[in-house]
């Protein structure tokens, strides 16, 4: 089986923050979070629901966040009212 690492370059590319995936200040928001990649996504599946699934898992989504959040486009800013909405660690399922 060929082997998953990356090049140093490629690597570097794929765990440097961009603009959109910086959490600037709220980063310790990260602590205690997962390192498996598969463990990390279903973590971030549990803390929101997609404006086009609340029928899916039974749950009405408030008509101001169908286009407030949905708009929202900086990690910082989804950070923000996913903590506002609810404090707890990130790695508990809201």
């Amino acid at each position: 089986m060929p082997s998953t690492r990356l090049g140093r370059d490629a690597a570097s590319f794929y765990t440097a923050h961009s603009a959109f995936s910086d959490p600037r200040e709220l980063v310790g928001l990260y602590a205690g979070l997962p390192d498996d990649p598969a463990q990390l996504a279903r973590t971030a599946r549990d803390l929101m629901v997609h404006r086009l699934e609340g029928d899916l898992f039974r749950h009405a989504v408030p008509p101001d966040r169908l286009h407030n959040d949905a708009e929202t486009r900086y990690l910082d800013d989804v950070l923000r009212i996913v903590v506002e909405r609810n404090d707890a660690p990130l790695t508990r399922r809201r």
